[in-house]
């Protein structure tokens, strides 16, 4: 409901209430990411992203963001391994395709705007 109202500290606040009594839930985890990226707190935002990502490897839309964010900070690399982990098992997603095609260019073009402002992957 906060997040709706783009009231995103108090929506941060609530879900860092709950994470501690459930820790290992890959997908309260991820949107807490999404909401520090959101109030511009990026450092916390890959953080929690890392963590959903340890929980469940295979949860595309927090290795999407996780990768849009090292794109954002500058760690090609980094977003390249986690895009290649997410396509793995979704060979066919043009976006995801065409993303990787876009940082694998010399010199990597990156990404303007803010990376959580990007589309899930579908």
């Amino acid at each position: 409901m906060y997040d709706r109202q783009n009231r995103i500290p108090e929506a941060i606040k609530q879900l860092e209430q709950l994470i501690p009594a459930n820790p290992n839930v890959p997908t309260l985890i991820f949107e807490l990411g999404l909401l520090y990226a959101r109030d511009n707190r990026l450092d916390d935002a890959m953080t929690a992203l890392q963590r959903a990502v340890l929980l469940a490897p295979d949860y595309a839309n927090a290795r999407w963001y996780l990768a849009l964010l090292m794109e954002e900070k500058g760690d090609i690399t980094g977003a390249l391994e986690q895009l290649r982990a997410i396509r793995e098992k979704n060979a066919d997603n043009e976006a995801l395709n065409a993303k990787i095609t876009q940082l694998e260019s010399t010199p990597p073009v990156t990404a303007e705007g803010g990376a959580i402002d990007t589309e899930p992957l579908q």
